[in-house]
């Protein structure tokens, strides 16, 4: 209930929500690698900042003290005098700078007690002695600090940078990255629309040219216009059209051909019915009645054909199934029996196996089976001899069926397989249509038929229907 108040699929959303969730997403793990990558080479830079810093301060602050000082430490320490630890001026926002007291820096003697040290250093060392590197908390902050120790005088400098220094640099630049990406976002949903939208007329082209042609109009579809990626789809269409050009002439000549073979039959029975109104005796009126029932069974017979004929013909794959095709032929040997017994005709069914499995379509072997059956029957004389073989070769099933009838000129035989044609048999009940159906079933089960006269004493047709074994290489 809930799809048909979902609007329908689009292309162009799906495109377009896909590629620009793909940007955005590729952006993002951009974004995210930079910002990994940006920190690390950040913190790498300021380390090494600092450790210059350090390097650069230590003879500064060794010689600001020494000339500060005359004592050495022994003699301080012996005296006991202490000296002041900040003579630095006070920070000051307006000369100054924001990240001044985010940086500090303390000058320690070797027993670790604080000298002298920078306005926003804490008047106690930080850490114990430990040159390096090395992460400390103060006052809710992280520090990074470096200490480097004067091998002359084992004095020690502390260099010392707050976190947030550093990631406010890092939040900097990110966010510089981010802004234009997010200003051109509005702009590259535009430009992928209009991207799209070029990308996708050529489609809607080919569907205004389809929905502008009339209805008669089955010719292929020219492709020049259109991009590569469309060709799949014409060449679609092409086929199309040109399968409906063969239905809808296969329907025309089925018409004609219909109209054609049924005018005459109809006019005959009219005839007969008109003669037997007319007959004043009893055996004539019989003899017309009994001419029009049989005229009555032939255009059954004609109109069951056509009606096959038809069927057939709009085929264009079959689904196979696994069949026994000695059952099958036994069966409509058995339905046919009545036909052969009435004119005295003996039939031989012979097997090499009791069972052989065949994956075909049921109904049409049966309707193929029958209409052999019944041209064998039709055109063997009374106590006539038909013999039916069914064997199984290598890599094929052979079905053939020999008849005792007058066999077939062999200039005709090419014309066995054509529509109506009846051969010196016209004016039989036979309505031409039995062998094209068959050799159109075989097409479908994609085998091959062979017509050959008899070429012992005996006359007669043999007809032969090859099918393939393994037909899952056919059935897609």
């Amino acid at each position: 209930m809930l799809k048909k108040y979902l609007p329908e699929p689009s292309i162009r959303l799906f495109l377009f929500s896909g590629v620009l969730g793909l940007v955005l997403f590729s952006t993002l793990i951009s974004l995210v690698i930079s910002y990994r990558n940006s920190h690390h080479e950040i913190e790498e830079l300021f380390d090494a900042q600092l450790a210059e810093q350090a390097r650069v301060l230590l003879p500064i602050v060794e010689y600001y003290y020494t000339q500060k000082n005359a004592l050495t430490d022994t003699d301080d320490i012996k005296s006991n005098k202490s000296y002041p630890t900040n003579e630095n001026l006070p920070f000051n926002e307006e000369t100054g700078h924001r990240y001044e007291k985010k940086i500090a820096f303390q000058f320690l003697n070797p027993r670790g007690d604080l000298l002298v040290h920078s306005a926003s250093a804490p008047s106690e060392p930080l850490f114990k002695l430990q040159q390096g590197y090395v992460n400390i908390r103060y006052q809710q902050h992280n520090w990074r600090c470096f200490l480097l120790q004067n091998p002359k005088t084992q004095r020690w400098l502390l260099v010392a940078e707050r976190d947030d220094v550093r990631g406010e640099l890092i939040e900097e630049i990110v966010e510089q990255g981010i802004k234009p990406m997010v200003l051109l976002i509005p702009l590259l949903c535009f430009l992928l629309w209009q991207v799209l939208h070029y990308g996708l007329h050529p489609l809607q082209q080919l569907a205004k040219d389809i929905a502008s042609r009339n209805p008669n109009n089955l010719e292929p579809v020219t492709s020049a216009p259109y991009r590569r990626e469309i060709q799949p789809i014409i060449t679609a269409l092409n086929q199309l059209f040109k399968r409906l050009q063969q239905t809808i002439l296969r329907e025309k000549q089925f018409t004609s051909e219909a109209a054609h073979e049924l005018r005459t039959p109809l006019a005959v029975l009219g005839l007969y019915a008109q003669n037997a109104l007319q007959a004043t005796e009893t055996k004539s009126r019989n003899n017309a009645l009994n001419k029009l029932i049989l005229g009555i069974e032939r255009c059954s017979r004609l109109v069951k054909q056509l009606l096959t004929q038809a069927r057939v013909d709009n085929v264009q794959q079959l689904d196979f199934e696994s069949i026994s095709l000695n059952d099958l032929v036994r069966e409509t040997i058995a339905e046919r029996m009545p036909l052969a017994l009435h004119k005295q005709q003996q039939v031989t069914f012979n097997t090499d196996e009791k069972t052989i499995l065949f994956k075909g379509q049921p109904t049409w072997l049966e309707i193929l089976t029958s209409n052999l059956l019944d041209n064998a029957i039709h055109y063997s004389p009374v106590k006539g001899k038909i013999n039916i073989n069914l064997k199984k070769q290598e890599n094929q099933i052979e079905l053939q069926i020999q008849d005792s009838g007058p066999g077939v000129p062999d200039q005709d035989i090419p014309r066995l397989t054509t529509r109506f044609y009846r051969g010196n048999s016209s004016s039989s009940s036979g309505v031409g249509l039995g062998l094209a159906i068959v050799e159109k079933i075989v097409a479908l089960h994609h085998g091959n038929i062979q017509f050959t006269n008899r070429s012992d004493d005996h006359s007669g047709l043999i007809v032969t229907v090859q099918l393939p074994l393994e037909l899952s290489d056919y059935h897609q």
